[in-house]
């Protein structure tokens, strides 16, 4: 245990939160072991047939931004950038939130469900901003810039940091404003709508925790353990089968 874990989370771009009031993300210390045991849980509750574990350990380094934004007029200041996801105990990607109404307090585990992000409002022009630009981003503006952009087009359609219902208040570098003006009027021609949104499966008991987060396309599915177990009984049974032949 080191005196950051105990300390209060300093304002830092790589800290290991996002902060949003309200109903929005809350800065919370939360231990390592208290990482464990959230985990513990999320396994636990991770019981249908789809659902699995979304395990977020921290902001990517030197890809977010500390910007404020409101939604519905609602008003928060946060990182804007891309999350350390990885799915199930697979690979580690750069996840973006979809949702801005709900706490990922970092390191964070949780039951999730993957599905196709056509499934969100306006999800094909979100999927293709994702398959266009995530894989490139390499500096804090176009990270963050990225993650507004995706909120704009989800809750207005794309129409800009200044207009509609999602607005960007503070925070709008120069940097960041020519990338979210860049990424808003892309045509994002051929490109491929194949992305994986993890819905969370709850938001916690006050529902404002849990977000659901954009990933690489699925590829083919990774059968659960119990899956797994009915698959090798059946390579054993075809195995014997062969043998008999």
């Amino acid at each position: 245990m080191t005196p950051k874990d105990l300390a209060p989370v300093p304002v830092s771009p790589v800290a290991d939160w996002i902060r949003l009031d309200g109903d929005f993300c809350q800065p919370v210390n939360i231990m390592k072991t208290s990482h464990l045991v959230i985990l513990g849980l999320a396994l636990a509750s991770a019981s249908t047939a789809n659902a699995g574990v979304l395990n977020i350990t921290n902001m990517v380094a030197g890809k977010s931004q500390i910007v404020s934004a409101s939604l519905f007029g609602n008003g928060s200041t946060f990182y804007s950038g891309p999350q350390n996801a990885q799915y199930n105990g697979g690979s580690f990607f750069d996840g973006y939130c979809t949702d801005f109404g709900f706490a990922n307090n970092l390191p964070v585990a949780y039951a999730a469900t993957p599905t196709s992000a056509l499934t969100l409002g306006n999800g094909a022009r979100v999927a293709k901003l994702y398959n266009t630009f995530a894989s490139a981003v390499s500096t804090a503006d176009q990270g963050a810039a990225l993650q507004l952009a995706i909120w704009d087009v989800i809750y207005d359609n794309g129409d800009g940091a200044a207009a509609g219902n999602f607005q960007v208040t503070g925070g709008l570098t120069a940097g960041i404003s020519t990338y979210l003006t860049s990424f808003l009027s892309d045509p994002l021609s051929g490109a491929s709508t194949d992305v994986t949104y993890y819905a969370a499966d709850s938001h916690g008991p006050n529902n404002n925790l849990y977000q659901g987060i954009l990933g690489p396309g699925a590829g083919e599915p990774v059968p659960e353990p119990a899956s797994m177990a009915v698959l090798g009984l059946g390579a054993l049974l075809l195995r014997r089968r062969n043998k008999k032949a």
